[in-house]
């Protein structure tokens, strides 16, 4: 049981430590966001910035697995992170792992953006600080993951 705890402490606050990191790449899409139609359709920049997280923590941590999901309740895109590579992820085996350490990590869209579903405009004038970015650890049955309910 110490092993696990000390490794779940470890995930999160590998994850944690990347904030800064986090708030400068969102603070550089909000900067450059020029609600362009063309550009942005009139959609907002939460999956840019999702996507970012995704690199940066894959740039760090090659042995998590990092993707985007879209939630529909309010049709915003976050960073899911695994505690585990992509090729044991994905892999049938379990090795007696069924739950998966897993966190979330995001930006609420309403810090830097008014609206829903795919028509968001900019809040002028914002400035992201450590606090804006949220982190929610879960666990994930393995055999759910890469399912659409």
């Amino acid at each position: 049981m110490w092993y696990r705890t000390a490794q779940e402490k470890d995930f999160l606050t590998n994850l944690k430590a990347l904030t800064s990191e986090f708030v400068d790449a969102a603070q550089r899409i909000y900067d450059d966001w020029d609600e362009h139609p063309d550009v942005y359709f009139g959609g907002g920049i939460c999956h840019l910035i999702a996507d970012a997280f995704v690199e940066i923590i894959y740039k760090h941590h090659p042995n998590y697995t990092a993707s985007t999901f879209t939630r529909d309740d309010i049709q915003h895109v976050e960073t899911l992170v695994y505690n585990m590579d992509s090729d044991s992820l994905y892999d049938d085996e379990t090795d007696g792992e069924t739950d998966i350490e897993t966190v979330m990590v995001d930006i609420s869209p309403y810090i830097y953006e008014n609206g829903g579903g795919f028509s968001w405009t900019k809040i002028p004038d914002v400035e992201f600080t450590n606090d804006d970015i949220t982190f929610y650890r879960t666990y994930t049955d393995k055999k759910y993951i890469g399912i659409d309910n």
